[in-house]
């Protein structure tokens, strides 16, 4: 029996389905909630060594195909392998239909975190550990924190196969869980980091709407 390790859930925000990142074996469930017991629904396949860990949902956000349905953000975590390859470190997008579980989600883009955390070391570890989608000052974006590169980045998702970087700031050690918290105006990104071998820290960065 192979290792499956699930590492986050996210639901829908309307609570139709949830989605469930699987480390070891490098997809994300999809899990329908809608009738008396839940049911499975098509797996989505990530590429080999991506090992997911963060997962995020957004709402009604049209499609490739011009149909309104949701958006999975999932932050690919990655490793390094045997031989230097550097696999995952990225953000990737995926398009549902909240109505047809069953079939598999759209892949829309994947996006390598490194040279955005630090353009003098775009080909350093930094490990994308969390995500999370939502919708500010007008726009749809997501919000990832890097464990390895203590980076937290905002990404502007108008235009879902090409995000855009509004910008990166130096947070705490390591990273691991994100949650977006509204404050007036603003937007409050709050995450754990676990810090090295030493006591950990927790950081609140406000986000302030672009005109």
């Amino acid at each position: 029996m192979s290792e499956i390790e699930p590492e986050y859930v996210a639901f829908d925000p309307q609570s139709r389905f949830a989605v469930i990142s699987c480390q070891e074996n490098n997809l994300v469930l999809t899990l329908d909630l809608r009738g008396d017991k839940p049911t499975f629904g098509e797996p989505i396949y990530l590429s080999m060594g991506a090992e997911p860990d963060g997962v995020s949902v957004l709402d009604n956000v049209i499609g490739p195909d011009g149909r309104v349905g949701c958006l999975i953000g999932v932050a690919e975590e990655g490793k390094l392998g045997k031989f230097g390859q550097v696999f995952g470190h990225s953000l990737s997008f995926h398009w549902l239909d909240p109505e047809d579980i069953q079939t598999a989600a759209q892949t829309v883009t994947r996006v390598d975190v490194r040279p955005l955390s630090n353009p003098d070391r775009p080909d350093a570890r930094r490990d994308p550990e969390a995500i999370a989608l939502t919708r500010y000052g007008g726009r749809p974006i997501a919000v990832a924190a890097t464990e390895r590169g203590d980076y937290l980045m905002v990404l502007d998702l108008s235009d879902i196969a090409n995000p855009a970087l509004i910008g990166s700031h130096k947070i705490g050690d390591r990273p691991e869980g994100l949650i977006l918290v509204p404050n007036g105006e603003d937007l409050i990104a709050v995450t754990g980091d676990e810090g090295g071998y030493g006591p950990g820290t927790v950081s609140f960065v406000r986000l302030r709407a672009l005109p």
